[in-house]
């Protein structure tokens, strides 16, 4: 590396180092605000050694180039809640002393950092970083909007010296307080009058170093009484980073934090959640894909170290990471440098806070806030969904009125009752046919065709689809009685097709059950194809389920081979009921002068069952005509798999795709019980030809006859599907 390379990379790290260092000691205010603002040196060190450690870490160790790690907004805003919670009551309420106050405030931070280690470490180790990109947008975008308000919030209580009330935000409106006031809107008046002109990364560290020496200017001339309660943080207890081991917690300590480990549950989760959001941004704004599981091990381990040895959590940081690109660095010299700055400054002690007006770290605090906020709620519809709006607004909501966890954890329960009610709405039907739409792969004879398609509304075949629960399986129901309101002048078939389905959840079986009890009452037979044993073992969950004694098939086609064989049964047109030859050919317009010679040059044979017609790859050098018996088509896949293609019965015309097109065998055809055939050779073709024409013409009639009807009812059944 050159040394002009060098040298961008040092006033890269400058410049973030600076923007680190304004945040961490805005978060350390916010840590012990009101009675414990004493502690707010010991506030600083925590956080600016915690941001330098894990900023050292990240730099080191992150895929992701130029990353850089600090204080996150959203896990300091919910560790201050945390403090706030577990210690500011007792405190106001005189129970406990302040001294004890910010020890319990230092020892809280630690353990909250300790645990979002672990929480982050035990992720990643367990590879369930991608799961995290599941939560829902509504959850996000509230959880960010909240963490707004609470920053909002805090800065406020910062400002005050005391808890947040509707009397004391009031009191900053009074003339003696318009100077501390004016200052503190200072920052995020101008910074947000500007967002929508002008957003350069370097204009938040000029105006912040800029208002920072015109107030030391106005002190120092007297235009300003910084001796002033409100203007500085009190001076307290002398900085210094306590490692967690030599805390001096007593049991009752502990015991408070068993108490409150769904909260420091929920700090982990929100700090896994903002980093998903860190990384995912720069994946998109720099077009490259990161390891989230890599990027959950390495802030765990540099998050758990820094807490046990006294620091407060770090974590990549989306905007500083962009302001270091932008600055001009270009290797991790910039970020090591910026986290090494940063890391000294924690381990210099509190008297850096006495440099920094109160009135300025608000205003920080309030423009982040506000940013977060109006980013949230600029979201409107149609960006988003009127109802995904209104959740986030309720999340908002319950996280000011009751805490990160219950808005949290009502905000994931409502993003899935909404994807339930979204689901239903989809339906899990894919599609409703009857046999004139869809036939199973058994090619009948025309009289037995003739009769399924006379017949062909008594067979629906419905195809499910997706994850059937209480919503979807409801709909059904409720399509199924409409579709069967009538009086059923026959018996009807209704085929269920499972394939497709990849779950079930047990509050569906009441439906079926429904279901099962109405085609009782219609005089309709259920069938159901395709079960998974996921599936089977749901719908037969309960000892004598009613489900269990519905028939089973292995595939839709078995199922509609059943029912088309009970459609015939019922007019007397069954498997048995066979046309000779003579009818056969006579019916397809070949007269008894042109049957004779087409006889004459034909071969009759017989083939046992389980014998071979012909084999996928052999030469297509006749055409067999079935004159009575059963046979299968069947195609060899490269891997070894053999799969049924069509069942074939009697009067109907094999192996003619590829003896007229020169083409070997495309598949093979195996006989399912004893068949008669008739076949035709290619010797025998050519005479036919010359010396029979009549017969070359009625045997062509066949073969496109047998032809069309199979196209017209393949596309019957396409048309069908593309409803």
């Amino acid at each position: 590396m050159g040394p002009v390379a060098c040298l961008r990379d040092l006033l890269s790290g400058s410049l973030v180092a600076s923007i680190t260092l304004a945040f961490g000691f805005s978060f350390a205010a916010l840590l012990f605000p009101g009675p414990l603002a004493s502690g707010v040196g010991l506030g600083v060190s925590i956080t600016l050694f915690g941001a330098g450690f894990a900023g050292c870490w990240i730099a080191w160790r992150s895929r992701l180039p130029l990353a850089v790690a600090g204080p996150d907004t959203p896990v300091m805003t919910a560790i201050a809640a945390l403090v706030g919670g577990i210690v500011l009551p007792q405190v106001n309420a005189g129970s406990l002393p302040v001294s004890d106050g910010i020890a319990i405030a230092i020892g809280v931070v630690l353990v909250a950092s300790l645990a979002v280690g672990l929480c982050l470490l035990g992720l990643g180790l367990g590879r369930v970083g991608s799961a995290l990109r599941f939560i829902p947008h509504p959850v996000i975008s509230g959880f960010l909007a909240g963490s707004g308000l609470a920053l909002c919030k805090g800065a406020i209580v910062l400002l005050l010296n005391e808890p947040f009330t509707l009397a004391g935000v009031s009191s900053l409106l009074q003339p003696a307080q318009c100077p501390q006031l004016a200052a503190t809107l200072a920052i995020p008046v101008v910074l947000l009058a500007l967002r929508p002109f002008w957003r350069p990364f370097y204009l938040l560290p000029i105006l912040f170093f800029l208002e920072l020496g015109l107030l030391h200017l106005a002190f120092g001339f007297g235009l300003l009484d910084g001796a002033q309660p409100g203007w500085f943080l009190p001076r307290g207890t002398a900085a210094g980073v306590t490692p967690l081991w030599d805390l001096s917690l007593s049991g009752g300590f502990w015991m408070q934090m068993a108490s409150h480990l769904p909260d420091l549950v929920a700090v982990a989760l929100i700090a896994a959640t903002s980093l998903l959001l860190n990384v995912s941004g720069l994946e998109v704004l720099w077009r490259q894909s990161a390891d989230l599981d890599r990027e959950l091990i390495d802030h765990g381990v540099a998050t758990m170290l820094g807490g046990v040895a006294g620091g407060s959590p770090g974590s990549l940081s989306l905007s500083r990471t962009l302001l270091n690109r932008e600055a001009g660095g270009r290797s991790r010299l910039a970020a090591l440098f910026a986290a090494a700055v940063v890391l000294a400054c924690g381990l210099v002690g509190s008297d850096l806070v006495q440099l920094l007006p109160l009135p300025l770290l608000a205003g920080l605090l309030l423009f982040v806030g506000l940013s977060m906020l109006i980013d949230r709620l600029s979201e409107l519809p149609p960006r988003q969904s009127l109802s995904d709006y209104l959740l986030m607004l309720l999340i908002v909501v319950l996280i000011a009125g009751y805490g990160f966890l219950e808005g949290v954890l009502a905000g994931i329960v409502g993003a899935c009752l909404l994807f339930a009610f979204s689901y239903s709405r989809i339906g899990i039907v894919k599609h409703m046919l009857n046999r004139r739409e869809r036939a199973s792969d058994v090619e009948r004879p025309q009289p037995q065709k003739q009769l399924l398609e006379q017949h062909g509304e008594l067979i629906c075949v419905v195809g499910l689809r997706g994850y059937i629960f209480f919503g979807t399986s409801n709909s059904l129901l409720d399509r199924l009685r409409a579709r069967y309101s009538q009086p059923l002048a026959a018996p009807q078939l209704l085929i269920f097709d499972f394939q497709s389905v990849n779950g079930i959840d047990s509050s569906a079986v009441v439906s079926f059950l429904k279901l099962m009890h109405f085609c009782e009452e219609r005089r309709v037979e259920l069938l159901f194809a395709a079960v998974s044993p996921q599936v089977e073992q749901v719908l037969c969950s309960r000892t004598g389920m009613p489900l269990s004694k519905v028939p089973r098939f292995a595939s839709q086609e078995e199922a509609l081979e059943h029912a088309e064989e009970v459609v015939l049964a019922w007019g007397g047109a069954g498997a048995g009921a066979m046309l000779p030859v003579e009818r056969w050919f006579q019916r397809e317009g070949i007269g008894h002068e042109g049957l004779r010679p087409l006889l004459e040059l034909l071969e009759s044979r017989t083939v046992e069952a389980g014998g071979y017609i012909f084999r996928q790859g052999e030469p297509s050098d006749t055409i067999e005509l079935l004159v009575s018996g059963r046979v299968q088509v069947l195609l060899d896949l490269p891997d070894g798999r053999r799969v049924r293609l069509r069942s074939m019965l009697e009067q109907t015309v094999l192996g003619e795709m590829g003896f007229f097109r020169g083409q070997p065998r495309s598949a093979t055809v195996v006989a399912d019980q004893e068949s008669h055939l008739l076949r035709v050779t290619r010797e025998a073709y050519r005479r036919m030809l010359t010396e029979a024409p009549e017969a070359a013409a009625a045997l062509h009639r066949m073969i496109i006859s047998t032809l069309a009807d199979r196209l017209a009812f393949a596309n019957n059944e396409i048309a069908a599907l593309k409803r």
